[in-house]
C-alpha cells in the first residue's frame, strides 16, 4: 500500500513505481480491510500508519466522487470513446451500442482494416470521418467519426518519430468549431514502453498547449494511464484539461474480464475550460477488453459568434 501511495506522488522516479500507482482504489479497500484486522488485534501503531495511508489515498480519489462540475449553458454534444480491440471479431455489439446511445462524435481506437469495413454501416449517420494510421500499420488505426463536418488537423512531426497512434480534427458543430484529439499511446508493459508512453503523452500536451485560442478542445481515447499516474500528469500539465469523470466516480474501464470494482480507468474524455459536462457513463460490453466511455458535453454559447459575425 505504501508503494501505491508513493507511486501517486513519485511515479516519475521509476516506471515500476508509476505502474503501481494505477491501483489506488484497490489499495484503499485493501488498506481499510487491513485496518479492520489490526484494530481487532489492537495493534494501534500499525493502525495509525494504515489510517494515514488510507487518508492520503482517499484524498487523491475524492475529486472523482465529490467534485462539482460548473454549470454551463450551451449546445449539447455527446461524445464516445471506445477501444474496439483489434482482435474482437464481433462488431454487432458495438454497432448496436452506437445506435442505442447515438453520440455525435466517436473516437474509435484499435481500428484494424477489418474493423474499418465493419463500421461502414455507420456512414449513414456519421458521414464525416478521419482515420489515422502509422505507415505499414494495419491493426491499430485511430478514427474520429462525426455527424458534423470534419476538417482533419495535422499532428506534430514527433508523432511519426514516436510511432504515436493519434488523430485530430476540427469539428464544425452548430455551436462553433470544436477541436478533437483522439490518442492511443502504447501500453506500459515494460520500463522502456512506460517511458515511451510518457513521451507520447508529452507530445499531446505540447499539441494542446500550442493552441492558445479559447476554442473548445476534447482529448479522448485509451491513454493507458490512470489519473494518478506520472504520464497522465505530463498530459495535463500547463493546460486547463480536466477529466469528465470528476464528481461521477472512478468508473474503471479496463479490463472487462474482471469484476467492475477491480477495473482501472485508463480510457478518458478530457475537456478544457470552455466546455461543460452534464453526464458521464460507461457503455455496455462490446466484446472488447475496454468498456466504451460516453460524455454528455455542453459547448458554451459564446463560441457561436464567428469572426464574420464580429466583423459585421
Amino acid at each position: 500500500m505504501l508503494l501505491a501511495v508513493l507511486g501517486g506522488f513519485f511515479g516519475s522516479l521509476h516506471p515500476v513505481i508509476d505502474l503501481i500507482s494505477h491501483y489506488q482504489v484497490h489499495m484503499l479497500f485493501g488498506g481499510l480491510a487491513l485496518f479492520g484486522l489490526l484494530a481487532l488485534r489492537k495493534d494501534w501503531k500499525p493502525c495509525a500508519v494504515v489510517t494515514m495511508l488510507c487518508a492520503v489515498t482517499a484524498l487523491r480519489l475524492a475529486p472523482f466522487w465529490i467534485a462539482d462540475e460548473p454549470h454551463v449553458e450551451g449546445f449539447p454534444l455527446k461524445v464516445m470513446s471506445v477501444n474496439v480491440h483489434t482482435r474482437n471479431t464481433h462488431s454487432r455489439p458495438f454497432l448496436d451500442e452506437v445506435k442505442r446511445l447515438a453520440p455525435d462524435v466517436i473516437a474509435v481506437i484499435e481500428l484494424s482494416e477489418r474493423w474499418e469495413r465493419a463500421i461502414e454501416p455507420l456512414k449513414a449517420d456519421y458521414p464525416f470521418s478521419t482515420i489515422s494510421r502509422l505507415p505499414g500499420d494495419r491493426r491499430y488505426g485511430v478514427a474520429i467519426l462525426s455527424k458534423y463536418e470534419i476538417d482533419p488537423m495535422p499532428m506534430p512531426p514527433d508523432r511519426l518519430k514516436l510511432h504515436f497512434r493519434c488523430a485530430a480534427a476540427l469539428i464544425s458543430t452548430p455551436a462553433g468549431p470544436v477541436r478533437v484529439v483522439a490518442v492511443h499511446p502504447i501500453p506500459p508493459t515494460s520500463i522502456a514502453a512506460s517511458r515511451h508512453r510518457d513521451l507520447q503523452l508529452v507530445c499531446v500536451n505540447e499539441f494542446v498547449r500550442l493552441d492558445s485560442s479559447y476554442e473548445p478542445m476534447i482529448v479522448l481515447g485509451d491513454l493507458n494511464a490512470t489519473p494518478w499516474s506520472h504520464g497522465y500528469r505530463l498530459l495535463i500539465k500547463g493546460t486547463t484539461l480536466r477529466n469528465t469523470r470528476r464528481g461521477s466516480g472512478i468508473m474503471g474501464s479496463w479490463h472487462t474480464t474482471i469484476p467492475s470494482v477491480l477495473r482501472i480507468p485508463i480510457d478518458h474524455i478530457l475537456v478544457n475550460d470552455p466546455i461543460g459536462v452534464s453526464a458521464i457513463e460507461l457503455g455496455a460490453d462490446i466484446g472488447s477488453d475496454h468498456l466504451p466511455e460516453i460524455a454528455d458535453l455542453v459547448i458554451p454559447q459564446t463560441v457561436r459568434v464567428s469572426e464574420s459575425d464580429t466583423a459585421q
